[in-house]
């Protein structure tokens, strides 16, 4: 330890760090109040952020205030007595174009926040500064004194207590759908009742509202002493990074931070005492005197929870960890068992489950921490229908893999697979990819700053786990070492694993496979009684040990223990020779991570090469390739579509098992088929260089193999794949809310994007000499081949990429597509003509009990710089503007969303919310009061405050040249989904930051390619505007007044609410009984006509509410579709509308011609999309086909 300086103690720590970490400076102190620090300068950054987690949860929660902790992470954000405004801190934020969250759990509450690193004033954000602020001070000096204040004195105001306690409410009713929320419960139902795990911790207006009020409580006064008795400076750790030089983040964590006090509850001194890093761990001096007994003892295992629920079936087994988490090698441990159950290779045990018996279409293993020294290894399964029926022998299953092949192994076998997987953690954290923005990165670190460093090496922080060769070796041969360490595993494996030392949690529909599991309940059904929080019914019952171990003693089936991983003679020499403990780059600069420009390596009629050679260390020995196979032979159509999905559902079935091994080394793979609404084939794959081609071969292998011989594999696999897809299709159907909006907007706006009935058919009608008709056209006929490379490597490897395509018919194409003359077309976007607003309601499903709104803005092309220029400057103010209007003034819900939208061929601005408490006719209307509230206030501003509160802020993201920046915002760019993946995440930073410039070039957006380049253009269009230019675009575009404006607003009115939908009777319309479609009401012209898009009119206020928001209670009184739009729309457009003509043609409402049942999206069909498209919808007409749009970007994409 270093000498103090200034009262803090500095620890001298040699960190352990990856390769895209290695131009960080790090420290770790201890400031004069007691908190833990960690401060990492990186100069190579753009972005700065901060975190502090306490060790306070929701265990703390009175016992007649469940959720009070969670309350208190809300409140803490909403006023401090030195920045009293409630939503000060978010406005500071999200107007320097940054983000910040936080969450709460059972022990530990951790508040984060990002935002650019740029040299621009706190003055010049645009906010009403308090009079001691220096408008001069850097924006993130700024920020974090504002966050360091909330855990000083927050004001906890009572006019807000109430409005959050029903955010939280509104919050808890997302989690009641959510299945994984659903399953945590149920381990909460299972535990130990002394325990306080077993306690609801989220709450809802019942708990924080209504029970202190019964109590007698004051909730401000119940917060207050929440905060008193746990934020104290001796829980918390604190983690600030920043490209600052080390020194000056050491001088904002002691000037911001260490004033924080103890509020008198503890002394701290005695946390000043200590001497070495190895004396903290502030989670278990905090916790280690509040329980009693374990989460799960004795008298909690061998249960099972029986949850009724609708959607799909789950199976988890759940193998408390008791008695060994003080082991130096419980990480270890963990890691080794979630490896071998959750292995997917040939003839293991998922392999078994789904390949073979067909039990389950995927499996998952993990680790849950549920408290200080509780831990439980989980396996979770997504049944199928045979697993349904099978659970008993999926039981038997898992537990003769344990003992055949893990209790029973022979030690010179574990030892080498303990070794192998310690040399694959070892490859993977040397090599690893940024996961997560910086906050989320700075977040985690802060929460593993609570742990006890007696234990976890605090070297491994970065890791967040010790290794299995961290431990000194005192000349013990190695041999010898790894089987002392193999048999002390399978040594606890026996106490964890065991038949008496789990419990099972069952999520179905039907009670009656469940029941076969007790001998209690074998001849009877089960006693089923409603949870009090998320309202299903379940049952607890214990479950048949004796017969489950006569089971598995009579099951024969054979599995195999997991081969030796083949892929790490490729990396274990060269990461050998990498020193992964701390050496920072002390000489990095910020230009030497610029990002790129993609250049065209090669081309013709009948491909391209695209290669992005990068210059980041995180590529130096990992780069990303995507290509895709585009049929010219097949013609677009439903049933192409669905064989497409079809056939990416086969290949990725075998490629899950086949490429296993290599996805333990962090390679990944995903497939996309339709790829753009082509008949096509996308792949996506990562991995480290040594072995890729390998892989890359593998994954073109089984391509080329499925599409030649497809015949020979579908008799097993086609039935499984369309089992899959129609499982996919479902949940698309019982999407909720937002999710379901956004998508709708995607199938009415998007061309080639089938509806989900249509699919369907499709699927039925399918059979194998479909797909493999399908297959031989796909594969013999003409193909276009679109190729991206990105990473540290040279043209050369991106041509002999494209040279492995030979196999799957790529190449001499050219002379067919010349004589054919062919030309290759990308489908485009349907726009909303000018002046026209289309509001389509749909029917939720009947577990969605929230109202949802989508409002979409369609601004212009996403080929027209200004446009995307103009669209991204509006996208920064609406989201600095929205969340605080919509979200804290009006309390409307809890998730608000907003930013930017993009499609194929157009850019728009989205507002999107969901509530439980308002109808979607009350969204709307304050959607519309907040645009009108928008404008009135940018209408207000002088020249100066246009200035100062428009350019200026926007300056924050142009200033930032880190081209990861875009993927923090809330904008909706296009990222592309895969339809099938690999298990390892390839939703990280750096696979988003590559599908991002992968889905321009397949769209034919050159000019926006590489996003810094985005931003200068941006610049150039932003430093010309004038307050005039600017407010005429808002005027024509944006307002709610606006006559020439393009809008759809999606809604969706909860489902399964007799209540909610019998208020709601729908009109008839004059011109019904011309009726030319089930779906559609006639139409005579533009002038008149309505859709019938399964739902029913919604009735917004009267022009005097228009501006008033208050909570309504009663029903709307249902008015005639022109009543309707005098009402509400005239009260926004006043003189403007001349006419109830006019008003006609501006608007097109979506509503029934009877009163029959409403219906949801997924029963639209495609005529009625089409139908609607002819209608209402622009087609902009295609004049270049791809290959001259390339031609005339020439100049600006061919590689030098």
């Amino acid at each position: 330890m270093l000498d103090d300086v200034l009262g803090i103690k500095t620890f001298d720590v040699n960190f352990n760090l990856p390769i895209c970490q290695n131009t960080r400076d790090l420290r770790v102190l201890e400031l004069p109040n007691g908190i833990l620090t960690l401060l990492i300068s990186d100069p190579s950054e753009d972005w700065a952020s901060g975190a502090l987690c306490v060790a306070t949860g929701s265990h703390h929660d009175p016992k007649g205030i469940p959720g009070l902790a969670h309350f208190c992470e809300h409140m803490v954000f909403l006023g401090t007595k030195q920045f009293p405004g409630a939503s000060y801190f978010s406005d500071v934020i999200s107007k320097a174009g940054g983000d910040h969250n936080a969450f709460t759990c059972g022990e530990k509450t951790c508040f984060y926040f990002e935002v650019p690193m740029t040299s621009t004033k706190v003055g010049s954000l645009g906010i009403d500064l308090n009079k001691n602020t220096d408008p001069n001070e850097l924006v993130f000096n700024h920020t974090l004194q504002v966050f360091a204040s909330l855990f000083k004195n927050p004001t906890f105001n009572d006019s807000l207590c109430k409005q959050e306690a029903v955010v939280i409410d509104e919050e808890h009713a997302l989690n009641v759908a959510d299945p994984e929320k659903i399953l945590y419960h149920g381990m909460r139902l299972l535990a130990n009742k002394d325990h306080p795990f077993s306690r609801f911790g989220t709450g809802n207006s019942d708990t924080l509202l209504h029970n202190p009020k019964s109590l007698k409580i004051n909730p401000k006064s119940a917060l207050t002493d929440f905060f008193s008795h746990n934020y104290t400076p001796n829980r918390m750790a604190l983690v600030i990074r920043g490209p600052q030089s080390i020194n000056l983040l050491t001088k904002m964590a002691l000037i911001n931070f260490s004033d924080i006090t103890n509020n008198g509850c503890e002394d701290v001194a005695r946390h000043r005492r200590r001497t070495d890093v190895k004396q903290f761990k502030i989670l278990q001096d905090t916790w280690e005197k509040a329980y009693v007994g374990s989460i799960y003892g004795r008298r909690e295992l061998g249960k099972c929870l029986y949850i009724m629920s609708e959607g799909d079936s789950r199976l988890r087994f759940l193998f408390p960890c008791n008695g060994i988490q003080e082991d130096f090698y419980f990480d270890m441990y963990m890691s080794a068992w979630i490896s071998l159950l959750g292995d997917e290779s040939d003839g293991t045990l998922c392999y078994k489950l789904i390949k073979e018996e067909n039990l389950a279409s995927s499996v998952t293993s993990f680790c849950e921490e549920l408290g200080t020294d509780n831990y439980a290894l989980v396996l979770d399964l997504d049944l199928t229908e045979e697993g349904e029926r099978n659970i008993s022998k999926i039981i038997s299953l898992l537990f003769k893999f344990i003992y055949n092949s893990i209790i029973k192994c022979p030690l010179k076998r574990m030892a080498r697979y303990l070794l192998e997987l310690s040399v694959s953690d070892s490859i993977n954290f040397i090599y690893q990819q940024t996961q997560s923005s910086p906050m989320e990165e700075t977040s985690k670190i802060a929460e593993s700053l609570l742990s006890d460093f007696s234990r976890l090496e605090l070297r491994n922080i970065m890791k967040g786990y010790n290794s299995w060769d961290d431990e000194i070796n005192d000349g013990t041969d190695p041999k010898k070492l790894w089987q002392l360490k193999a048999f002390n595993f399978i040594e606890r494996s026996k106490i964890i694993l065991s038949m008496v030392n789990f419990n099972l949690i069952i999520k179905q529909r039907h009670s009656n496979y469940a029941g076969k599991l007790s001998h209690m309940h074998s001849q009877k059904p089960l006693s089923l009684v409603k949870d009090e929080f998320y309202g299903f019914s379940y049952d607890i019952f214990p479950l048949d040990v004796s017969r489950i171990l006569k089971d598995t003693v009579n099951c024969g089936s054979c599995i195999l223990f997991p081969e030796s991983n083949i892929n790490l003679a490729d990396n274990f020499a060269y990461a050998a020779k990498h020193n992964t403990s701390h050496l920072p780059s002390r000489f990095v600069t910020k230009k030497a991570t610029i990002s790129t420009i993609s250049k065209l390596v090669d081309y013709s009629k009948v491909h391209e090469i695209w290669l992005k050679e990068e210059s980041r260390a995180e590529y130096t020995e990992r780069f990303f390739v995507s290509l895709r196979l585009q049929s010219i032979a097949v013609e677009c159509s439903p049933e192409a579509f669905v064989c497409n999905e079809l056939l990416a559902e086969i290949i990725g079935d075998i490629l899950r098992h086949k490429l296993y091994h290599a996805e333990a080394l962090g390679y990944t793979w995903a497939l996309f088929p339709n790829l753009n609404g082509m008949v096509s084939l996308g792949v996506e794959i990562s991995g480290l260089k040594r072995g890729f081609r390998r892989v890359y071969k593998t994954v073109i292998n089984v391509i080329s193999n499925i599409i030649r011989n497809v015949e020979e594999c579908l008799s097993e696999a086609l039935p499984r794949a369309k089992i899959a897809i129609e499982n996919r299709y479902s949940k698309l159907q019982e999407s909720k809310g937002i999710s379901k909006l956004s998508t709708g907007l995607l199938v009415l706006l998007e061309e080639n994007t089938w509806p989900l009935d249509e699919r369907r058919s499709q699927l039925e009608l399918i059979d194998s000499s479909t797909i493999a008709n399908y297959c031989h056209s796909f594969f013999v006929g003409l193909k276009y081949t679109c190729l991206f490379v990105q990473g540290k490597v040279p043209p050369a490897t991106a041509i002999d990429l494209y040279s492995d395509l030979d196999i799957l018919g790529c190449k001499d194409q050219e002379i067919n597509f010349i004589s054919q003359r062919i030309r290759v077309f990308e489908p485009l976007t349907f726009t909303i003509p000018p002046g026209k607003m289309l509001k389509l309601d749909l029917a939720g499903s009947s577990s969605d009990s929230l109202s949802s709104v989508y409002y979409f803005i369609q601004m212009g092309h996403r080929k027209n710089d200004f446009d995307v220029s103009m669209t991204r400057l509006f996208s920064s103010l609406l989201q600095s503007h929205c969340q605080s209007y919509l979200r804290t003034k009006r309390n409307l819900a809890y998730d608000v969303y907003s930013g930017l939208r993009e499609f194929r061929s157009s850019i728009g601005l989205f507002i999107a919310l969901s509530s439980k408490r308002y109808h979607c006719d009350m969204l709307v209307n304050e959607i519309f009061t907040f645009l009108k509230f928008w404008e009135k206030t940018l209408n207000s501003y002088s020249r100066a405050d246009f200035n100062s509160k428009v350019l200026k802020p926007y300056e924050l993201y142009l200033n930032s040249e880190n081209d990861y920046g875009e993927l923090y915002a809330n904008d909706y760019v296009r990222l592309l989904t895969p339809l099938k993946e690999s298990n390892t995440a390839t939703s990280n930073v750096m696979c988003k930051n590559h599908r991002i410039h992968w889905e321009r070039i397949i769209s034919e957006h050159y000019s926006f390619y590489d996003i810094n380049e985005d931003k200068y253009r941006t610049a150039q269009d932003i430093n010309t505007l004038t307050k005039e230019e600017f407010l005429k675009l808002f005027n024509c575009k944006i307002s709610p007044e606006s006559l020439t404006s393009s809008v759809i607003i999606l809604s969706n009115s909860p489902g399964g609410n007799e209540e909610f939908i019998k208020t709601k009777k729908s009109p008839r319309l004059a011109n019904a009984s011309e009726s030319v479609s089930p779906t559609f009401s006639g139409f005579k012209g533009k002038k008149d006509a309505c859709v019938k898009f399964d739902l029913n009119v919604q009735y917004l206020p009267e022009e005097e509410e228009a501006f008033n928001f208050k909570e309504r209670k009663g029903n709307i009184i249902p008015k005639s579709p022109k009543e309707f739009t005098k009402s509400i729309f005239k009260s926004f457009h006043k003189d403007r509308i001349k006419s109830d003509v006019d008003i006609e043609n501006r608007f097109a409402l979506s509503v029934l011609s009877t009163d029959e049942e409403r219906r949801p999206l997924s029963h639209i069909s495609a005529e009625d999309i089409e139908r609607f498209q002819e209608a209402y919808l622009v087609k902009l007409p295609q004049v270049e086909c791809r290959y001259d749009n390339l031609m005339f970007h020439r100049d600006s994409v061919l590689f030098d």
